[in-house]
């Protein structure tokens, strides 16, 4: 059921939308006139230069709005945004992935009131990815995370994720890095599915769009395959529309060439 979103949210929603436009329009005229450099997947979309962008600059405008709200006394009117409608087995765990989204703030939000386990694409969670490999430390939270997966409890993590080893070599929009297997291996020690999301500011709300299912039993040697697949549909998703990742919305377009993924 979608959610009620109150009055003065949906004139802000409102307000972001029209100015969005306008500001879209001037960059569509700085990079056609002034050759402003912007990521090829955003020239080459299927909607055009002009909608992307302005989907782009929409999220960038109500994010800073979200990111002030959910700490403010009407946090509970700023959850009404996220409508989360896929349907989740309610006797199993579930390793719930994601790619690098602009409604991180929000979305950490609406996940703790709904009691689920948060991994993600912030700095944390390479922390927490760190220490689960490391040996004292990470067996206790590892073993912390399992069980809780175990017990029918639910845990979201970033897909697209690179890190510092080279045995998944792999690349997205042409950002080359080597793979996380940690959303499989978790999914595969707990022995439960993964389910591919993504988050999309569409008609007023944050709607979770479902992905494709990798359910149990999977071998290790399939791991790799899986993540790889993940990060395709990903790559799909973010060429369809370039404001659902985070890379685009939190950072200068014209600076894309020069960031790393992690």
């Amino acid at each position: 059921m979608k959610n009620t979103v109150p009055l003065y949210a949906i004139l802000l929603i409102a307000f972001c939308r029209i100015f969005s436009h306008v500001i879209a329009a001037l960059h569509v005229i700085g990079v056609q006139v002034f050759y402003l450099r912007i990521p090829a997947c955003i020239r080459q979309s299927s909607e055009g230069i002009f909608q992307s962008l302005q989907k782009i600059w929409n999220a960038r405008l109500l994010k800073k709005i979200v990111s002030v709200w959910v700490r403010s006394p009407f946090r509970k009117h700023a959850l009404q945004l996220v409508n989360f409608n896929i349907p989740v087995p309610a006797s199993t765990g579930l390793i719930l992935v994601t790619c690098h989204t602009p409604w991180k703030r929000l979305l950490v939000s609406w996940f703790s009131e709904n009691h689920y386990a948060l991994i993600l694409d912030t700095a944390r969670s390479r922390q927490r990815a760190k220490r689960l490999r490391e040996i004292r430390k990470g067996h206790n939270e590892l073993l912390h995370i399992i069980r809780h997966l175990r017990m029918g409890g639910r845990v979201i993590i970033a897909a697209d994720v690179f890190n510092k080893l080279h045995n998944q070599p792999a690349e997205i929009l042409g950002k080359p890095g080597n793979l996380s297997l940690l959303p499989a291996r978790l999914a595969r020690i707990a022995g439960v599915p993964i389910l591919a999301s993504v988050p999309r500011f569409q008609n007023g709300t944050i709607q979770i769009h479902p992905g494709p299912v990798f359910n149990q039993p999977f071998r290790a040697s399939e791991m790799g395959s899986i993540m790889h697949k993940l990060l395709e549909f990903f790559e799909g998703e973010i060429r369809k529309d370039p404001s659902v990742w985070s890379y685009f919305v939190n950072d200068r377009l014209s600076e894309f060439h020069k960031k790393r993924i992690e």
